[in-house]
């Protein structure tokens, strides 16, 4: 028999014998259904959502008091980064940031 033409031969063997196959597909069914209906639940998930108001709001593990970064602060961190960043390009040999970043020595 042809590869190609066993899907058709499956096919037509299940529509000659349609009746047992939908009896066999039935009581498949039935079967599922009669364990999901009878059957007790052994697993059982629970949650609770804790909402909490005021200071008692934020946990207390011990941390250090954290304090605000004032805008001088701020503007420390970034002016440290751009010379951190001059320094570099002044390290690499390169000239001129508005430039772009050639890294010829021309």
């Amino acid at each position: 028999m042809n590869a190609r033409l066993m899907p058709y031969g499956l096919l037509t063997v299940l529509f000659k014998h349609k009746t047992a196959a939908l009896w066999v597909f039935s009581v498949i069914v039935l079967c599922g259904v009669a364990y999901l209906l009878l059957a007790t639940p052994r697993y059982q998930s629970v949650a609770e959502l804790v909402v909490r108001f005021g200071d008692r709001s934020i946990p207390d593990l011990g941390r250090a008091p954290t304090t605000e970064m004032t805008p001088s602060d701020r503007r420390e961190i970034v002016l440290s980064l751009s010379r951190l960043r001059r320094r570099d390009h002044i390290l690499r040999g390169e000239r001129g940031l508005g430039k772009g970043l050639s890294t010829s020595g021309a």
